[in-house]
């Protein structure tokens, strides 16, 4: 066992052990909880699980969300906003980890182990209960990995995308931000918008071949995500952009974003390659476990 990473997302908690070839062992997956202090708990049940052959392996935990100066949580998808959390983890388990916001942990991974591999700049990009990204350079995070660098969903989608649809409160406090719409439940806004119908987005990846009101809401969906991908081309021109998370999983996302992005970009500027993660659900725990093995060798 070299490292644990925990992927702590707003549905579900997963501990993931890896050996010293970076593979997958073992993994064990829980809930999420919808109050802090089970939370807490869950965690710590976790580490305990984690930790039970090897007691002084290093342990990352990757979450969605940013710490404040002093430490207090910033997150639209977990019961800890303004609790010390990493604080209380490590009373919790009486004992280190490394914090590691979920977007970034992805695109470290990624960057090292995954589809983002011999590039330069690599943007991640999870499209799953909200929107997280993270952006590396030849295999270095930038920006501090539980900074506030790299919220491209917490950026507010411009009025070209996004004048024909109800004006949404994101669950920072903002308001039409591109997590609102480029989400999983953004998805499901969309179509509620377009159909009428309340549908899970699985329900809209069936249904957007079949139902022209579906479609619409898809290709509005696509169009959004485009213009979140064009938006942070202008500032970092990522040579790849890499997708995890629940929506990257629809089938043709990939084609169809691409053709989105071709419309919608500047003429005769380079288009980023779009491409899916290829560590899949493990992609967000390995880079949280890769950044706790660093911090170790420190």
């Amino acid at each position: 066992m070299t490292a644990v990473g925990l992927d702590l997302g707003g549905s579900k908690i997963e501990a993931q052990i890896f050996d010293a070839d970076w593979a997958l062992t073992d993994k064990r997956r829980v809930d999420t909880p919808q109050n802090y202090h089970a939370l807490l708990n869950a965690i710590g049940d976790l580490v305990a699980w984690s930790k039970a052959d090897q007691p002084n392996v290093p342990i990352g935990i990757g979450a969605a969300g940013v710490l404040s100066a002093d430490g207090r949580a910033l997150t639209a998808n977990l019961p800890a906003t303004n609790y010390k959390i990493v604080h209380d983890i490590r009373a919790q388990i009486d004992g280190g980890i490394v914090y590691v916001n979920d977007g970034r942990a992805f695109a470290l991974s990624e960057a090292v182990f995954g589809a983002g591999r011999g590039h330069d700049m690599t943007l991640g990009l999870i499209l799953g209960t909200g929107v997280g990204a993270g952006i590396t350079w030849r295999g270095e995070l930038i920006g501090e990995p539980h900074s506030i660098a790299g919220e491209i969903g917490h950026v507010a989608a411009p009025l070209s995308v996004c004048r024909d649809l109800p004006v949404i409160e994101c669950g920072c406090g903002r308001s039409a931000c591109y997590e609102a719409y480029a989400s999983g439940p953004g998805l499901s806004r969309l179509a509620l918008h377009y159909s009428g119908e309340t549908l899970s987005p699985m329900d809209i990846a069936d249904q957007k071949s079949k139902s022209p009101s579906v479609q619409m809401a898809w290709e509005k969906w696509c169009e959004i995500v485009s213009e979140m991908i064009i938006t942070s081309s202008f500032h970092i021109a990522p040579d790849v952009v890499v997708l995890g998370g629940g929506l990257s999983k629809i089938a043709g996302v990939i084609d169809d974003l691409a053709i989105a992005v071709d419309k919608r970009a500047l003429a005769n500027v380079k288009r980023p390659k779009i491409v899916l993660a290829e560590a899949g659900d493990a992609s967000g725990a390995r880079g949280a476990a890769y950044a706790a093995y660093l911090k170790g060798q420190v």
